[in-house]
């Protein structure tokens, strides 16, 4: 009964989301929750509070109009859970940024007028920081597809391209609420993707983190640069297990619909241990394969990589991509929830906020 009444605490949250913040005429809703019962359920009621503010939490960022919400914005708002015992976040700009040498999470913000921001959220739980996890989320802020520009028909909406980054900033919120004891980082290398004078065009090379060049296909394929350079600074800062979650290709909508987020990975058993958090809250997965053909489509003649392989296996070849910046020894999983990241029923869906949370539990 103890998972009834956590279900029932959370979906009262969640049943119940609305976002009225830019309407001129807002319907007030009663914010106040109570429960009546022992003792005995009370974590059961407070788990499912916090699960169902959290992903709330998540929907409210990607919900927010890039006019509204920039990288520095995101950067703030994660700045804010310091309040939370545990939580400490050191937040980068773009000299700090260029220091690192992080020419492919630069290379996408070369168009902008906004200053990109590196955003790094560590969670301790446990009496010493060692063996850390981290959740690595996408962070475009807005996507229009830099010179590779997008249609009129697929551009609005695209300010759902940070939803990773809202999962992983939400998950450690979660984490912090509930004292969970792990030790967790949330990484985000946070900018949007648009034209300008500086911005890069399709046959540029650009230089990532850890070296490797890249040529550049599609400036819209531009979610994995960012991955590349943020999945380098986990490892670099002691993460031997790294998750990230990207609303990465279009390629995964065509291959699983709404219905299942895809996911990558190149250990079994790291793979288990989530699948059994996602077969509990819920939020369904489907492996997909990974293998050395797909990264041999990302080979380049003038560079170490491409960006972007050929017209098939889409989803397979930016995760492949992703792949070549981690480490041989680093447990790795990536999630691409460019389906189940948002509906037309409810628009954010906050995805993978309890499933990331749960998995630490």
């Amino acid at each position: 009964y103890q998972r009834i009444v956590q279900d029932l605490s959370e979906r009262i949250l969640t049943k119940n989301y609305t976002i009225n913040t830019f309407k001129s005429k807002k319907e007030e809703k009663n914010k106040d929750f109570y429960y009546y019962g022992t003792t005995e359920i009370f974590d059961s009621v407070k788990k499912g509070f916090v699960y169902g503010e959290s992903v709330n939490m998540a929907r409210d960022l990607v919900n927010t109009p890039y006019n509204y919400l920039n990288a520095t914005d995101l950067a703030n708002f994660a700045k804010d859970l310091e309040k939370q015992d545990g939580v400490t976040v050191k937040i980068y700009d773009k000299p700090a940024i260029k220091k690192m040498n992080m020419g492919a999470f630069l290379g996408v913000n070369a168009g902008s007028s906004d200053e990109p921001k590196l955003i790094y959220v560590k969670y301790q739980g446990l009496p010493t920081w060692e063996n850390p996890t981290a959740l690595v989320g996408k962070g475009v802020m807005y996507d229009t597809g830099g010179y590779s520009l997008k249609t009129p028909v697929s551009m609005p909406g695209m300010k759902v391209d940070m939803a990773g980054s809202a999962a992983v900033i939400c998950a450690i919120n979660a984490l912090a609420r509930l004292d969970v004891k792990a030790n967790v980082m949330a990484i985000v290398a946070a900018t949007d993707n648009r034209i300008g004078d500086g911005a890069i065009v399709p046959d540029d090379i650009i230089t990532s983190a850890n070296g490797k060049t890249i040529e550049i296909v599609s400036t819209d394929a531009e979610g994995r640069l960012t991955l590349a350079d943020a999945v380098w600074f986990a490892q670099k800062e002691g993460a031997k297990r790294v998750i990230d979650v990207a609303t990465l290709t279009g390629a995964m909508v065509a291959a699983l619909g709404k219905e299942f987020t895809g996911a990558f990975t190149n250990d079994k058993e790291f793979y288990a241990e989530f699948k059994t958090a996602t077969d509990k809250t819920k939020e369904a997965i489907w492996e997909m394969p990974i293998t050395k053909a797909y990264h041999k489509e990302l080979k380049s003649k003038v560079a170490d990589l491409k960006n972007k392989g050929g017209r098939l296996a889409g989803a397979s070849q930016a995760a492949a991509f992703i792949e070549e910046f981690i480490d041989k020894d680093t447990k790795w999983i990536h999630l691409d929830i460019a389906g189940t990241a948002s509906s037309q029923a409810t628009g954010a869906t906050g995805v993978m906020v309890k499933s990331f949370t749960e998995l630490f539990m």
